[in-house]
This record gives structure tokens, sequence and C-alpha cells, in this order.
């Protein structure tokens, strides 16, 4: 959901809070081993933080920030803006 929500322009927040005891799939472990996140922290719009005191002020700072993933150009390694992705195409690629 979070690229789903950058690629629409919403600035987003991820809490990657080490629950692993209670979770193996914790949002920790989870950003620091899919590959799909690699990068992800670069984006305009997104931010990080590992801490839920840290979220009031994680807030204002992305409520700052101009609304600029319509024009990031590090959205394009998650997502191909210019050229709509069909099945066919992908399957042929």
């Amino acid at each position: 959901m979070l690229l789903e929500s950058l690629v629409a322009g919403r600035p987003s927040i991820a809490l990657t809070i080490d629950d692993t005891p209670l979770n193996f799939f914790s949002p920790k472990i989870a950003y620091k081993s899919y590959v799909h996140f690699e990068g992800i922290e670069d984006l305009s719009n997104f931010l990080i933080i590992d801490d839920l005191l840290d979220f009031p002020e994680a807030f204002q700072n992305l409520r700052a920030r101009k609304n600029q993933m319509s024009t990031d150009d590090k959205l394009t390694y998650y997502v191909d803006v210019e050229t709509p992705a069909t099945l066919t195409r992908i399957l042929g690629e």
C-alpha cells in the first residue's frame, strides 16, 4: 500500500517497529529485507520512523514538504509513469 499511496501523490510515513518476538514478519524485518523497499527512503514524500514517539515530528515535517511525487525522478524506479504497463507487455519483456 505504500507504493500505491506514493504513486497517487499521497505523503506517507512508515513505522518500522521491531516486534519480532510476536511477529516474524515485523515491519522492521520487512523494510530491511524486502527488495522492493530498497531506496524507498529517497522518495520526497516518504518518511520512515522506528519509534511511535517520533510520529508527531515526522508528520509535521511531511506536511511542510511540497508534494513532488508526480515529478519525483526516483519514483520511476518503482513504477513507469510514462508507459502504462499491460500484462501482455510485462510478460513479453
